[in-house]
């Protein structure tokens, strides 16, 4: 179930996805400095927060934006499953 409100502040969603992770928060802030909220939209709908939005970016997509955007896009397009992000956060390791 998604976190986010269509009535959250900035402030309210980098706390929401975050979850009070400082690498998450930085995620969050990188997105929304960018002016990319369609990411926010598919991680709270992945229910991608904390600690496990932080892996993804900083682990699986060395913390590179485009990257992170490519893995999502991929994602949306089906070519990628809900199940094989959270399975490549555990493992550590880059989606491809």
């Amino acid at each position: 179930m998604s976190k986010l409100e269509l009535r959250d502040l900035g402030t309210d969603i980098v706390l929401k996805m975050s979850e009070g992770n400082p690498g998450a928060m930085s995620c969050v802030m990188d997105i929304l400095g960018k002016e990319k909220v369609h990411l926010i939209l598919i991680l709270d709908t992945l229910g991608l927060y904390g600690s496990n939005l932080y892996m993804l970016w900083s682990d699986c997509c060395s913390r590179d934006l485009g990257e992170l955007e490519r893995v999502l896009g991929e994602y949306r397009a089906g070519k990628i499953t809900k199940e094989q992000i959270f399975e490549h956060i555990s493992g550590g390791y880059q989606v491809s």
